[in-house]
């Protein structure tokens, strides 16, 4: 009796055993399932499972440590530990890929859970098609995927042509997935780095050209690489690796990303710099005009005092023989009338009658015999 007691027991708790590994692994995976595809239905994120959305990539973490990358490239692989992206045909893969099936089972949450960054992108969208008018609209929010393939728009502000005009230039930049482990967590922003060494190129690109000539190679509309070798060019080339000449490394390298496509879209007048450039004018019209009053004002000072110089010289000579003369009669009893007659020498009169004949003096040096 007590053998068959043992027994049944025995069938129970192996019974219970069993059942609890099934409801684990299968009813209650199901029932996650089904959960999850409600609550995508519902545009929620599910907990315990997740769907890959095609051309793109997403990770599974454990606490803060990336333990799974899940990829849905049409013809590449991505390697689940380590987020590199390969070719399907490439001979150098050393993992078993596996297809990506429907729902997929990310394991107990909240040790497990998907992760989710921080994404400040500008989107590129046609305002008015009739005339082809254009916005870039900066997007900012929580995203748990991460493009394999995708157009960010780039506006590079401030940029000073040769002839110091400011403009801005506008490109979209196609932007490929080459290693997801490295672009999420290798580096702070790989779209922020990637933005400013384009950036760089763009500055570099307008800073040796005019207006004129800017105008002339990009006329404001989308073109290729092959069109355009200069500018497109130059951008395309941040995908090398330049480390070698005391340049920067390929982008790749430290953003896991690289630019598969440039698109030229516009330029316009840079509004800010339009204050600045007309306040700098007027402080250098101010400047000029200071410099020349400045200059004026030493001439007239020069002539000025050059002119009293004069006077003080011709004042001086003409007082002299007036001096040496009054010192010279001092005794003589005619002299005040001789210092008379000299004071109204530049008068119509020709003889001053002081008395007598005798003592009648000439003004003009001639006799008078009608005087």
């Amino acid at each position: 009796m007590e053998t068959i007691n043992t027994i049944v027991w025995a069938v129970i708790i192996t019974g219970l055993i069993i059942g609890i590994l099934l409801i684990y692994f299968y009813y209650f995976p199901l029932l996650q399932e089904y959960l999850s595809r409600e609550d995508l239905a519902n545009g929620k994120e599910s907990r315990f499972f997740t769907t890959v959305p095609a051309g793109a990539v997403i990770v599974i973490k454990k606490g803060d440590t990336p333990v799974k990358y899940i990829g849905n490239i049409s013809g590449k692989v991505v390697h689940p530990t380590t987020g590199e992206i390969f070719k399907e045909t490439d001979r150098s893969i050393n993992f078993t890929p596996k297809p990506n099936k429907g729902f997929i089972w990310m394991d107990l949450y909240p040790m497990y859970r998907k992760h989710t960054y921080k994404h400040s992108w500008v989107k590129y969208a046609i305002k008015d098609k009739t005339t082809m008018k254009y916005e870039f609209i900066p997007r900012d929010e929580p995203v748990s995927q991460i493009k394999a393939l995708y157009p960010y728009a780039v506006r590079v502000t401030g940029c000073e042509t040769e002839d110091e005009i400011a403009i801005d230039m506008d490109l979209v930049i196609g932007v490929e997935l080459t290693h997801a482990g490295t672009a999420l967590f290798g580096s702070s922003n790989y779209l922020a780095l990637l933005t400013g060494r384009v950036s760089d190129v763009v500055r570099e690109y307008v800073g040796r050209r005019s207006l004129e000539d800017v105008t002339k190679e990009t006329k404001a509309e989308t073109k290729s690489s092959a069109s355009n070798d200069d500018l497109i060019g130059g951008i395309l080339s941040i995908n090398e690796d330049h480390s070698s000449e005391g340049g920067n490394p390929k982008i790749e390298d430290t953003t896991g990303i690289r630019i598969n496509s440039v698109n030229f879209i516009g330029y316009q007048l840079d509004e800010s710099f339009k204050a600045v450039k007309e306040a700098r004018i007027k402080l250098d019209e101010a400047r000029k005009n200071t410099e020349i009053a400045e200059e004026e004002f030493k001439q007239k000072k020069k002539t000025a005092d050059g002119l009293a110089y004069h006077e003080e010289k011709v004042g001086r000579a003409k007082n002299k023989p007036k001096i040496e003369l009054a010192n010279a009669m001092k005794d003589n009893p005619n002299t005040k009338i001789i210092l008379i007659a000299d004071a109204i020498k530049e008068t119509k009169i020709k003889t001053l009658v002081l008395g007598d004949k005798s003592t009648n003096i000439l003004l003009d040096g001639k006799d008078d015999d009608n005087a």
